[in-house]
């Protein structure tokens, strides 16, 4: 009949396993035989879990070659190390809390060697997981650079370039390279295609937290030709010259003094926002429509909106209220209305507005915004 471990039996035990490298067999064979949940033993497991996953990751960042393959033969290569920054983030990740469990039990019991142990343990842990997370980024940035296709390398040369030049501090903008397995499905050959994609971002460090970042990208599988996008939306063009990399810096940054000229133009744009936006709210009230916010100005003074309420020609419960087709006809109508005292006040302010655009949301709201050049 096997004997059941006192409290003293189980401290005993957790001391002794504490004293032994983790992620050896002795300490896992005892950790395994305390079972139960306790605070400081299962940091402890944890610690071993992550031993052992950082064993794995050093054998596969240690096994890069000093060459590398053409992109169609490199999927397998690449594929090894996304999944190993994959795991190595999930690891820092969990060692990040271990150490904060850990921290907790130090200074709950701040004469426990065997706590202190664990902290320790674990501050070794987060460190080297945030070793392993810079490696195999490197690796996998350093496939790209290696390898990138011929046409993607002239693009990616013509927009550095072109950027540049935009910018009163050209040393704003980090260029960093990518490479990330891609499957397509041929219908053709009726199986999947397994590849890369070579991507070369742009980061512009701005007076906004996000900054911005513009990418290049081009697969080896699938649609062919340069695409162009940015970081937040999924949505790329094909690409056909640096001047649509300007256009696309120009128009994400405009007001931002960190642009070549923007600072002026900013001036002048913010004196010209404010006199819109007056103008907007006082073309609301002599209209007679309903009720009104003041006009916001927004993107750094390139952006004026107003919204109100266009009163009972517009139900407030909308195509419920009156029907589908009804609603889109009285929609057409109210927009035509405002349009024509909206146009005709913005006639002498038309050489410095890129477009205007009027809608309507929900509940009879109508939405005008702005942009300026």
């Amino acid at each position: 009949m096997s004997k059941n471990l006192t409290a003293q039996d189980r401290s005993a035990l957790i001391k002794l396993a504490a004293s032994m490298a983790p992620g050896s067999e002795e300490r896992r064979a005892i950790l395994a035989g305390l079972g139960g949940p306790a605070d400081l033993f299962s940091v402890m497991e944890s610690l071993d879990q992550l031993a052992e996953l950082d064993e794995a990751l050093s054998a596969v960042t240690e096994s890069v070659q000093g060459h590398f393959r053409i992109a169609s033969e490199i999927h397998s290569e690449v594929s090894s190390h996304s999944n190993a920054l994959q795991k190595a983030k999930q690891g820092l990740e969990l060692a990040q809390g271990v150490l904060h469990n850990a921290t907790n039990i130090a200074h709950m019991f701040p004469d426990d060697k065997t706590a202190q142990r664990a902290q320790a343990d674990a501050t070794t842990m987060v460190k080297r997981f945030t070793k392993h997370v810079e490696d195999t980024q490197k690796i996998l940035r350093t496939i790209a650079q290696k390898q990138i296709p011929p046409a993607l390398k002239e693009a990616a040369t013509k927009v550095k370039t072109a950027v540049t030049k935009l910018l009163v501090d050209p040393s704003k903008m980090e260029i960093t390279y990518e490479v990330v397995p891609v499957s397509n499905y041929n219908y053709a050959m009726d199986r999947h295609i397994h590849s890369v994609s070579f991507r070369v971002y742009y980061f512009i460090k701005t007076d906004k937290p996000r900054g911005f970042k513009m990418v290049l990208s081009e697969s080896a599988v699938g649609a062919k030709g340069v695409k162009i996008g940015g970081e937040y939306t999924d949505s790329s063009v094909l690409y056909t010259g640096p001047d649509q990399a300007v256009t696309m810096v120009r128009d994400a940054l405009k007001g931002w003094s960190g642009l070549v000229g923007e600072s002026d133009a900013s001036n002048e744009r913010s004196k010209l926002s404010i006199t819109l936006a007056t103008l907007l709210d006082a073309l609301v009230f002599r209209s007679g429509f309903g009720g009104s916010n003041n006009s916001t100005v927004s993107n750094r003074g390139a952006v004026v909106e107003n919204h109100f309420y266009y009163g009972p020609g517009l139900p407030r419960d909308g195509a419920y209220e009156v029907g589908a087709h009804a609603y889109e006809h009285m929609v057409r109508v109210a927009i035509a209305n405002w349009r024509k005292v909206l146009d005709p006040a913005l006639a002498p302010y038309q050489s410095s507005i890129q477009k205007v655009h009027v809608s309507v949301e929900d509940k009879g709201l109508v939405r005008t915004m702005i942009t300026l050049k």
